[in-house]
């Protein structure tokens, strides 16, 4: 379980058209979005900056026939410009500077997210990768892509050539301590809302901040901390403490209704008689979030069977998901 967190203001701060940016980041949780912007606003000028002169000249003298190469180092730079989102977060929920940067002097929020989350609902299969991810890597030179490294970069889906150009930066930089998913396209990026698994209260947020944000996220079983100093120490420690609103009814993204016909002998034919492990199945399927039709499911083999339940995605680039079931040692029905 991977996590990443990303700090938030607290009530009282507005952007540049004059909108609360507290009520921007709970709308935001509530609609289960993050926004992975473009680079030019990203807060660094130097984002993104590297020297590829020596590569550039190697393509053109040295490998004939190199069109191929050029077309794909072209695209991508042309993508990372124009098209790429960047979403930034932070390996710590514990650093002073950025709980005074990022959560407006220690009055705001910190997000925790399961990245692995992110990325199951997003990175539908290894065709359709809707995201990278990226651990900064900090110096004090810009990176260069020459001809020595231009093999090992080009390998591996260009995640490498991510990783140079958009997962350096200075080494002034290095307290953020940042993890960066990077998606296909920038602006607003629904994801599954259980990738949002705790929020840490800063220490001079104000109660009722607090509880705005209980509200807001009441039913979707998250874990609350108050941030505070150890006494006699600059050191951040997280304390526990309970939701208002824990028994609340659960939050459901979804609740679609399936056709029935999937269930009936007449489909099913001979595997009829796993008919309640496949509508168990499909009970389990119609509250995932991220999809708007359950389309098909059936039951694979008799003895040792399998579970599918095929749904549409609100995805264009992957339109399709499949979920896929089977019993345990116990005749459980997991999910895979």
């Amino acid at each position: 379980m991977r996590k990443g967190y990303k700090y938030r203001s607290g009530s009282g701060f507005y952007d540049e058209d004059g909108k609360s940016l507290f009520k921007r980041d709970i709308e935001a949780l509530v609609e289960n979005q993050i926004y992975a912007p473009l680079k030019d606003k990203l807060n660094d000028p130097t984002e993104t900056q590297y020297v590829d002169s020596d590569f550039i000249n190697f393509l053109n003298e040295d490998i004939p026939n190199s069109t191929d190469i050029s077309k794909i180092y072209n695209d991508l730079k042309l993508s990372i410009g124009i098209k790429y989102g960047i979403y930034s977060l932070s390996n710590t929920f514990k650093s002073e500077l950025l709980w005074a940067y990022y959560a407006s002097g220690h009055t705001g929020f910190c997000v925790e997210y399961d990245i692995d989350i992110i990325a199951k609902c997003l990175n539908y299969n290894q065709y359709a990768s809707l995201t990278n991810f990226v651990e900064v890597d900090y110096q004090n030179k810009i990176p260069e892509i020459n001809r020595k490294n231009s093999r090992q970069l080009f390998m591996h889906n260009n995640e490498k050539l991510l990783q140079t150009i958009i997962g350096t930066k200075s080494l002034s930089w290095k307290h953020e301590d940042e993890i960066r998913l990077i998606f296909e396209e920038s602006g607003l990026i629904e994801i599954d809302f259980r990738a949002v698994t705790a929020i840490y209260f800063g220490k001079r947020i104000l109660p009722e901040d607090m509880e705005k944000i209980m509200f807001s996220l009441k039913g979707r079983n998250l874990r609350y901390y108050k941030m505070d100093f150890v006494p006699n120490s600059y050191e951040l420690i997280e304390t526990p403490i309970e939701d208002h609103y824990q028994n609340s009814p659960v939050f459901l993204a979804n609740d679609l209704i399936y056709d029935d016909c999937f269930l009936s002998k007449e489909y099913m034919e001979e595997t009829y008689i796993h008919r309640g492990s496949l509508k168990k199945a499909l009970e389990i399927v119609k509250h995932e979030p991220m999809i708007t039709k359950i389309y098909q499911a059936l039951v694979i083999g008799l003895e040792n069977p399998e579970f599918r339940v095929f749904a549409y995605t609100k995805s264009q680039l992957a339109p399709i998901k499949i979920f896929s079931f089977k019993y345990d040692n116990q005749m459980n029905l997991i999910q895979y």
